[in-house]
């Protein structure tokens, strides 16, 4: 392949506060991405005006009159609106990879480069997806710690009596499919929140990378208590919860004391204790990271770092 061919650029639409955009911005720019197209869902976004002359971006927000102009509206469902602009970022795209990720999605190679992923494929592949790795709330200090899918009878040795709550995912509480690079300029697909893939419903990821090719997409899926209770109802209409847990939800929501119970799901879901940590290293399905966010956002937006970096671990 040709070092062009080589060559990769990001998509993603968001509505997030500016720390975390901050953040997912400047984790690519470091990797060595030649372009970034961000949609944003809020077109008065805060994070606009900050990034809006960078000249490896391109700030698109969402407008009504932009929704329009691709075929879509502003009241549409969230996922057709992502839809619409992940194929919108495709089709502008004519060469090199697309990697279509969310703003809490963060690429991580244990060694190489990303361009190295792509040497290494025929002409003919179409796709290359990255399973995740789910960022958790450890309760112990140092690094930032991670959770991969897992089999059955790692899920009863992890998390005992709450492995029901777990099972539909792997024992991740987000999604499992990962995330993907798809070759520019292919005929007869389109594009999902995970891949590509034809009018039947077929991937066009040709390769799947994971824990064992050190290649992951971290997935901080949740900030806290705070930030998994604002989005509570949310993913109880977007299928984010399963339907024993969306009825355990329900009856919380009726009790006496909801926010005890909804602390007690959330410290299930996410929190781990030394022991439970433990238990989740042994099986092979934890790792640890020493991932310095802080730095990154200082290297790409230095006027920006003070107002973040308390946000950003």
């Amino acid at each position: 392949m040709s070092g062009r061919d080589s060559s990769w650029q990001v998509g993603a639409i968001l509505k997030e506060p500016v720390w975390r955009t901050l953040k997912f911005v400047a984790w690519y720019l470091d990797l060595g991405t030649r372009h970034i197209t961000l949609y944003f869902d809020d077109p008065d976004d805060a994070a606009i005006a900050i990034l809006k002359d960078h000249p490896k971006l391109t700030v698109v927000p969402c407008t009504p009159e932009f929704w329009s102009s691709i075929g879509s509206a502003p009241d549409k469902r969230f996922v057709k609106r992502q839809n619409a602009a992940l194929g919108h970022a495709y089709r502008n795209q004519r060469d090199g990879w697309l990697l279509n990720v969310d703003c809490d999605e963060l690429l991580y190679l244990e060694s190489g480069s990303v361009e190295d992923l792509f040497r290494k494929t025929s002409p003919e592949t179409r796709g290359i997806r990255i399973l995740p790795a789910e960022r958790i709330q450890a309760d112990c200090s140092g690094g930032t710690f991670f959770r991969m899918p897992m089999k059955r009878w790692m899920l009863r040795e992890v998390y005992g009596e709450d492995a029901p709550k777990l099972a539909r995912r792997q024992g991740l509480a987000g999604h499992t499919e990962g995330k993907s690079f798809t070759r520019a300029g292919l005929k007869g697909g389109w594009m999902r929140q995970h891949w590509m893939q034809d009018r039947d419903g077929n991937s066009f990821s040709d390769i799947v990378l994971g824990p064992e090719d050190g290649a992951y997409i971290l997935h901080f899926f949740e900030e806290g208590f705070e930030s998994w209770f604002a989005k509570k109802d949310w993913r109880i209409n977007s299928r984010g919860f399963r339907p024993r847990l969306k009825n355990e939800l329900a009856e919380i929501a009726a009790s006496y004391d909801p926010e005890g119970g909804y602390r007690e799901i959330y410290n299930a879901l996410h929190l781990f204790d030394e022991a439970k940590l433990e238990r989740l290293i042994a099986v092979g399905a934890g790792m640890r990271l020493d991932v310095d966010f802080e730095q990154c956002v200082k290297t790409h937006f230095p006027d920006h770092f003070r107002d973040a970096a308390a946000r950003i671990r």
